[in-house]
């Protein structure tokens, strides 16, 4: 594709509207100004460049590119099928996701921008304005300036940093290596941070916990407090526990340590602060499954190619002796796929499988869930 006449002879940029049903190959950077661009659940878009929409944009079958713009507006962007880009920038008014997202490289999403995800967004590092996750958030690194909301699972494998509000409801996973909140957390269900839990620092020591009901849980490596930290929630920490000059606990939360040294009250391992008289202290430490809790989101599972024409391998645990598969279509169709058992993988046979994107569950015998995996199909 000529990014100004096409090999049909068709001048995309005259159109109001743009329908991509078939498959088209971007050479040179374009910027595609039209009110509104469709590609369609046969349509293909690739390029080895930029490709920006100033426009609403929807896609429903498969784009892979270099990098995917949409500039600040009034614009819609909205995916269902597969999109694949080193660098996504939507800074446009809304992000609406129910398939995939997949940035190599930054998954950017602007300030001014309210981002729903119902699908499975990935990559590498997340700088995110307002988003609304419902599914699946899967990134090494990520900097909040505006609301997380989060009633889905969202793992982020490095540092989380918090600057205004996490909401993590009561159906929410939260998991990251480490999480620096200069912000405001709100958690009715899990947070999990591997390393580190940190309220604020001696700069700026803002950073609060300030909705903690007792069915929720709180699971770090260390915990550091340089902020408020209040509500009745569980509180389980593997190693160290310093609440800094400026840090607050108050409340009546349940606070666990498994590697305390304090031999009185408070039982933290460097108290500089205030502690109320409220807080809870476990007399043993019931941390002993070290720390992370896996009974709330099954495990998503790898799987590849992406995307895949006739077979796709699910990464399963050498352990797991996978009984059952069903697959969904992101139309909520049940689809059959018929699959065959290998050494820690399953193949799938997707020959006669629709175009789309799946969410595949794999079962055990007693139908226990093993876990959920995301494929994409193009080609058939």
């Amino acid at each position: 594709m000529n990014p100004v006449i096409w090999d049909c002879g068709c001048q995309p940029s005259t159109c109001d509207t743009l329908l991509i049903m078939h498959a088209v190959v971007a050479t040179g950077s374009a910027t595609f100004t039209n009110a509104f661009v469709l590609i369609s659940a046969d349509g293909v878009l690739t390029s080895l460049d930029t490709l920006s929409f100033t426009g609403r944009f929807e896609n429903q079958g498969l784009v892979d590119v270099h990098r995917l713009v949409q500039p600040q507006g009034n614009q819609v962007w909205s995916n269902s099928g597969s999109v694949t880009a080193s660098v996504v920038w939507l800074w446009g008014d809304s992000v609406l996701n129910t398939g995939v997202v997949h940035a190599s490289d930054t998954l950017n999403i602007g300030p001014a921008t309210t981002a729903l995800n119902h699908g499975l967004m990935e990559g590498d590092f997340l700088w995110s304005g307002g988003i609304y996750n419902y599914d699946t958030l899967l990134f090494s690194g990520a900097q909040m300036d505006w609301p997380l909301v989060n009633s889905g699972y969202c793992r982020i494998s490095g540092l989380l940093i918090n600057l205004l509000l996490i909401a993590n409801e009561t159906s929410g996973v939260l998991n990251a290596d480490s999480i620096l909140c200069y912000g405001q957390i709100d958690n009715r269900n899990v947070i999990h941070a591997d390393s580190l839990l940190q309220f604020g620092t001696d700069l700026f020591p803002q950073g609060e916990i300030s909705y903690f009901p007792n069915t929720a849980r709180i699971e770090c490596g260390n915990l550091k407090n340089h902020g408020d930290i209040l509500g009745q929630g569980d509180i389980c920490v593997r190693d160290s526990t310093i609440n800094y000059a400026t840090g607050t606990i108050t409340g009546s939360p349940d606070i666990c340590d498994a590697t305390m040294n304090a031999i009185a009250e408070p039982f933290l391992d460097l108290n500089l602060g205030v502690v109320g008289n409220g807080v809870n202290w476990c007399d043993i430490a019931d941390c002993a499954t070290g720390i992370i809790s896996h009974n709330a989101k099954p495990s998503l599972l790898s799987s590849f190619p992406v995307p895949a024409s006739d077979v796709v391998r699910i990464v399963v645990p050498r352990s797991e002796h996978v009984a059952i598969t069903e697959a969904i279509r992101s139309d909520g169709v049940m689809t059959p796929m018929p699959f065959t058992r290998g050494f820690g993988n399953v193949s799938l046979d997707v020959r006669a499988t629709p175009d789309g994107v799946y969410q595949v569950r794999l079962k055990r015998i007693d139908g226990a869930l093993i876990g959920i995996a995301r494929i994409v199909v193009v080609g058939r």
